[in-house]
């Protein structure tokens, strides 16, 4: 309850700055930070269907401008994965599980518009589609409750809007592949079709659907050319 208190009470200031913004500038950035929220699922031995046991999700996020087309965003991503399955020896008994996963990525982003706010310019977009794909590590419990950090390739695709000169409104959906078979963290569920060695596709995978706010900061140096005489 508490922690849903401070949730709303950081909506409602974020809320209160973007209303109170008085000048619309077109003052270019370099940089944005936020955060996100949404929901979050794990496909695995346990689970084969898309938003089942769905979890919450939330991430802290950087975003680096390298032009109006090309990003580059580190993303600091909290999951926690649910789900069931049967005892072999037992098919009537149904064991629930859970774990704790943070993951941390560094992702290439490219826009398909030109995400700017520039009236000098008519490319330029106030929202645009992305893609995303890029390297990353996943830290978590594994099945002999050790923690340890595997190696991630997160992708997906999004949509951005500026809802303001300065504020960013992103929503997207990624998956994250995690180069291990063990995030259920039991035993009966490691490498359970015995395929590690040979199938890249028997690891497991987490998805999350998320919506967020960012910042931007960073002032781009005006490129403007003197003239002298």
């Amino acid at each position: 309850m508490k922690n849903s208190c401070s949730f709303v009470r950081f909506i409602v200031l974020i809320g209160f700055f973007f209303f109170s913004e008085k000048v619309s500038s077109q003052d270019e950035y370099l940089g944005e930070i936020g955060i996100g929220g949404g929901s979050a699922f794990y496909l695995g031995d346990a689970n084969s269907e898309l938003f089942n046991h769905s979890t919450i999700t939330y991430s802290g996020i950087f975003r680096y401008r390298f032009n109006p087309r090309i990003d580059l965003r580190a993303e600091w991503n909290y999951n926690l994965i649910e789900g069931k399955y049967k005892e072999e020896a037992n098919p009537e008994n149904i064991i629930s599980f859970n774990n704790d996963i943070n993951a941390l990525d560094i992702c290439g982003e490219f826009n398909f518009f030109d995400y700017e706010q520039k009236s000098s310019s008519r490319s330029s977009r106030k929202y645009t589609t992305y893609i995303f794909a890029g390297l990353g590590a996943a830290i978590y419990s594994n099945d002999t409750q050790n923690t340890t950090c595997k190696l991630t390739i997160p992708f997906g695709v999004g949509f951005k809007f500026k809802i303001s000169s300065r504020w960013n409104f992103n929503a997207q959906w990624g998956f994250r592949w995690i180069s291990a078979d063990d995030i259920e963290a039991q035993e009966p569920l490691n490498n359970y079709y015995q395929l590690n060695g040979s199938n890249p596709f028997n690891k497991d995978f987490v998805s999350t659907l998320m919506v967020g706010l960012t910042f931007d900061f960073l002032k781009k140096p005006c490129d403007c050319k003197v003239i002298t005489y």
